[in-house]
């Protein structure tokens, strides 16, 4: 249905620069066997690959390291492959996609240049992959109840510590399609918001997207930046010099349709209401001046 229904999602995909493209793929078509290609192996046929948004483990996550790279490209032994990443490569052949990215695997993680050049094409691994898997319920106790309400939905889904994730929040809007393996499997892509309660479609007016952006008014967009911003700044980064590049695909994007200068968070024609801000909590009686001048007339 996406795929040939949607008037966004079923447009023909463009030709990718070999720059944007993914430099390293896992190559999935032998789930037993799976190991790393590179780009200039597969860029001419421009194969449609998945994604992956998890969470970081430095303990149980296999990391491409400059030690192990020549191995990782003959085979990767499953064995030392978590769950997470087993599932993604199972669901990847049964739905026929030959190849995967995940961060941990797909660049040299001891590696600055290389790490650096990865970081600045995220926002493109992202946007042009077939699809991301997004990995909310991986560490995550199960619930038992249903979600009668589309709000509960919402807040079930990103109350998982995945959403709470800095990278997490730019992956999830410039996907193309989204399928959330969760309490229940979830769908989101550029038209329909959806579960296995709504399959169909969840009732709702409120799916933003980015895509959406050219038709909005520029005080519209500079509201959804805000709430961006906001929703951005209440999530956790595993390294603290990614602040800014974790969200800097999102704010080329809205510099495109806005024709703004971005000055890190803030936009150059919106300074003003920018800098404005307010407290989270206020006193709940309001206290007055304590001005020893101050008269009753």
């Amino acid at each position: 249905m996406c795929l040939y229904g949607h008037t966004i999602c079923c447009q023909p995909p463009e030709t990718i620069s070999i720059h944007r493209f993914p430099h390293l793929l896992i190559d999935v078509r032998t789930p037993d066997r799976p190991y790393i290609v590179l780009n200039h192996e597969f860029y001419r046929r421009q194969p449609a690959y998945a994604t992956l948004s998890h969470r970081w483990d430095d303990h149980s996550m296999p990391k491409l390291l400059r030690s192990n790279r020549r191995s990782y490209r003959r085979h990767i032994d499953r064995a030392l492959l978590p769950a997470v990443i087993w599932d993604a490569i199972d669901i990847c052949h049964n739905l026929n996609i030959g190849y995967l990215w995940i961060d941990a695997v797909c660049f040299v993680q001891d590696d600055k240049a290389d790490c650096a050049r990865e970081i600045e094409n995220m926002g493109d691994i992202y946007r042009y992959a077939f699809c991301n898997f997004s990995a909310v319920a991986a560490r995550q106790a199960y619930r038992d109840e249903c979600y009668g309400l589309l709000e509960s939905w919402q807040l079930q889904l990103m109350d998982q510590d995945l959403m709470k994730r800095g990278w997490v929040l730019q992956e999830r809007l410039l996907r193309s399609r989204i399928v959330h393996f969760g309490y229940h499997l979830s769908w989101e892509c550029s038209e329909v918001l959806a579960n296995e309660l709504f399959p169909h479609g969840v009732p709702t007016s409120n799916h933003w997207d980015p895509f959406t952006l050219r038709w909005g008014i520029q005080d519209r967009i500079h509201l959804y930046w805000f709430d961006l911003v906001e929703r951005y700044t209440a999530c956790k980064l595993t390294f603290e010099q990614d602040k800014l590049p974790a969200i800097s695909e999102l704010a080329r994007k809205f510099g495109e349709v806005l024709e703004d200068v971005y000055l890190a968070g803030l936009w150059r024609s919106n300074l003003p209401q920018g800098l404005m801000w307010r407290p989270i909590t206020s006193p709940a009686r309001h206290r007055p001046s304590s001005y020893r001048g101050m008269k009753v007339p």
